[in-house]
């Protein structure tokens, strides 16, 4: 079977191991070409062009069970093989290939190997599946920016000494979103004016830089913050909207949307579970921190916000995970961490500025990041506890309460 036969039966396979495939056993391992690194190439470059096409509408889950059946029909072999490349020794032989193919020495070598007319052939695939990958790693970009400015808004209203607390990462020195856009700007740049995108599907919109959507990104916040909220409660989604308009429309709009973002974060919070559940869940998980609970006047244990909504995020389920490097496993996670610190955070601003001067700007503008925080620490909360719950815990019966 020629190679423009393969490709036909399997559109996003990679083009470039079609072509070695082609070459004798003896030529690949004169150009160091090792299986592995094939085989991991062909998977990257199939994950990446079943993702871009935008002529699937299919869920990406769907889309990506799809690839791995067309790279084997054994899943588990391919699941298998991707924990393969992720071994140490897998990693080192593909990053000593990639620097080996960009030597001018190897070219050469390869060039006079396989004669200048497959060689060019060669170098093509291998351009045209960069391609793919390059539009699949800038539009994967944009897709995060919403979580990105989501979580960066709950970052803006918390303290430097809270800040400082989160363990195991400087949060103090990270700016996820900067980084983002320097990634973005060196793929647009010097990366897509290289290579041969005509040979992928492209839009005009994959060629812009991201300042061009920064408006969408907000609204793609709010939007999936409603969206997520109205599968859960959908009332909910009317305490959001009233801050927004009270900040708009009320001559008390300071101290009413402060009063709908409490009333938010507490149903959310209390819906979800009850305080004995929780009480329980602190017991199980939460043996060795602090600020979890506290002590009543009339001698009763309650959880804080803090471990109510750490409940929340984890619905319920165990915090613990596998060790990765400076992370021991054990106890939450940096992102619930900080998500919970950040509910802590703005229900506290908020309880001031329930009482706040209306006609004080510098407060209003405080409210607006509040408002911000708020609705990006929801979605991504809630994002994070619909991945552990097969359907949303808040009855319909407790909507009235």
């Amino acid at each position: 079977m020629t190679t423009e036969q393969h490709l036909a039966l399997a559109p996003h396979r990679s083009k470039f191991v079609r072509r070695a495939g082609e070459l004798h056993p003896r030529l690949l391992s004169a150009l160091k070409m090792e299986p592995v690194v094939l085989q991991f190439t062909d998977v990257v470059v199939t994950v990446c062009s079943v993702l871009t096409n935008e002529q699937d509408s299919r869920p990406w889950q769907d889309r990506l069970e799809d690839a791995f059946q067309e790279l084997d029909p054994d899943v588990d072999a391919v699941v298998g093989g991707l924990e393969t490349f992720a071994r140490d020794e897998t990693r080192v032989a593909v990053e000593a290939w990639v620097r080996k193919v960009r030597r001018v020495g190897y070219q050469a070598y390869a060039r006079r190997l396989l004669g200048t007319a497959e060689y060019e052939r060669l170098e093509r695939a291998l351009r045209e599946d960069a391609a793919v990958v390059a539009l699949a790693v800038r539009r994967g970009v944009r897709a995060a920016m919403p979580f990105v400015v989501a979580f960066e808004d709950g970052l803006e209203v918390m303290t430097k000494e809270q800040l400082a607390q989160v363990r195991a990462v400087n949060l103090l020195g990270l700016n996820i979103g900067q980084l983002m856009h320097k990634l973005d700007s060196a793929i647009g740049e010097h990366v897509l004016p290289v290579l041969p995108m005509e040979a992928v599907p492209t839009s005009d919109d994959d060629f812009l830089g991201l300042e061009h959507f920064a408006d969408d990104v907000r609204a793609r916040v709010t939007s999936s913050a409603t969206l997520h909220l109205t599968r859960v409660n959908e009332p909910l989604v009317r305490k959001l909207a009233g801050a927004r308009d009270a900040l708009k429309y009320s001559a008390d709009g300071v101290s009413q949307a402060a009063s709908s973002l409490i009333e938010l974060i507490d149903r959310v919070l209390r819906e979800s579970a009850d305080e004995s559940q929780v009480l329980e869940w602190i017991d199980r998980e939460l043996k060795n921190m602090s600020d979890v609970t506290y002590l009543t006047g009339s001698g009763e244990w309650r959880p804080t916000t803090r471990a109510s909504t750490l409940y929340f995020l984890y619905g319920g389920g165990s915090v613990a995970r596998q060790p990765s490097g400076a992370d021991d496993g054990t106890g939450p996670s940096v992102l619930h961490e900080v998500l919970a610190s950040v509910v802590v955070a703005a229900r506290k601003k908020l309880q001031r500025l329930k009482h706040a001067d209306s006609t004080d700007p510098a407060e209003r503008d405080q409210l607006d990041q509040l408002l911000l925080a708020v609705e990006g620490a929801l979605w991504l909360g809630l994002w994070l506890h619909q991945l552990t719950q097969p359907a949303p815990t808040i009855s319909e019966g407790s909507r009235s309460a």
